[in-house]
């Protein structure tokens, strides 16, 4: 039995801080497919929330603008069953504004793509829903070439990679967030 709780279970994508192709770190640029393709996830899976953080004001702004086009403006007219999914999105400047707001004695799971030693599994995010059933649990998924290692390493949980039988490992951000959501809640 899954004791994890879908409404306490959140995700927060981050724009900051990630790798580029070369390694340096940076903030990466929105996209608009992994901002309707998680919202979706979470609405369908009913997860608690889903929160998109960037420190760049003009990206925040854009993302603002394009959660009220769909909310509030023409896109809920045009098709309503998108604006729907939008319903449990927030747009924050930093994984510090989710801290903030979901707590401390919340389990919060750094995901990456690369092995890690002590790295977690789904099995044990679960156990810990059992024991902590009065608790969030938020995963953070990072953008671009992934969260950067100093990041992941100040996070006390890491997320085993999820593996697909080959060499190349390089899923988009949206896609491990589906796999990973479906594998903790998919009947």
């Amino acid at each position: 039995m899954n004791y994890l709780k879908p409404e306490q279970t959140y995700v927060a994508l981050l724009h900051y801080p990630v790798y580029n192709k070369h390694g340096e770190v940076i903030t990466s640029a929105v996209t608009n497919l992994d901002i309707h393709d998680i919202a979706r996830v979470v609405q369908t899976y009913g997860l608690g929330g889903y929160y998109l953080a960037t420190p760049v004001k003009n990206q925040y702004r854009l993302l603002a603008e394009t959660l009220e086009f769909w909310q509030k403006g023409t896109g809920k007219e045009y098709n309503p069953t998108r604006s729907r999914s939008f319903d449990q999105t927030k747009v924050v400047s930093s994984v510090a504004a989710v801290r903030k707001e979901l707590g401390k004695n919340s389990l919060w799971v750094a995901t990456t793509a690369k092995k890690r030693p002590n790295c977690i599994t789904l099995d044990d995010v679960r156990d810990w829903g059992e024991r902590h059933p009065d608790r969030n649990t938020v995963f953070l998924f990072g953008t671009g070439y992934g969260l950067t290692d100093e990041f992941i390493s100040s996070y006390e949980h890491i997320l085993c990679p999820i593996e697909g039988g080959t060499l190349y490992n390089h899923l988009s951000v949206r896609s491990a967030a589906t796999i990973i959501i479906d594998r903790l809640f998919g009947r």
